[in-house]
């Protein structure tokens, strides 16, 4: 399967997802923003919105679905002891609790075995998040020293 390919990432997240369920989240965080400079997370950010269905009101649902993460962004522990797997677990329970598409569609979270439809969109859910998040630790040097992570030699 090449890089290329619309559904590689999506698969190789499930397959991690599950063999990979202790690696710390705020390690994704950190890769993000040691690799992305503010402008590549923001277009990556809107790249995910316009990937998601155009039924799927996202492109309005987004910020009141992110506004309700807004938190943990500030949650010390959360950071801590958070890894990929209850990161993602996380998030598709808040998408459900608070976005029409997620709480119709999207029942149960979805693992490596699941339809490649139902896969693409909450990966896309979760890098919407991610690229979020690392916005917000990117622009907020607090913000990073709440999760741990550093943005560069001096924090």
């Amino acid at each position: 399967m090449s890089k290329q390919d619309p559904n590689y990432h999506p698969n190789k997240f499930f397959i991690g997802l599950e063999e990979h369920k202790t690696f710390p989240y705020r390690e994704t965080i950190q890769r993000q923003i040691k690799n992305r400079s503010e402008q590549q997370l923001i277009g990556a950010y809107q790249f995910e919105i316009e990937q998601l269905p155009k039924d799927s009101q996202m492109d309005t649902q987004a910020e009141m679905y992110l506004q309700s993460l807004e938190t943990w962004l500030y949650d010390g522990e959360f950071w801590k002891t958070t890894t990929i797997y209850d990161a993602f677990n996380l998030f598709m329970d808040v998408a459900r609790e608070n976005t029409y598409f997620f709480r119709k569609f999207h029942k149960k979270n979805p693992n490596k075995k699941s339809n490649q439809k139902s896969k693409n969109e909450c990966f896309g859910l979760y890098q919407l998040t991610t690229l979020y998040f690392s916005l917000r630790a990117s622009q907020k040097r607090g913000i990073r020293k709440i999760m741990g992570i550093r943005k560069g030699l001096f924090g």
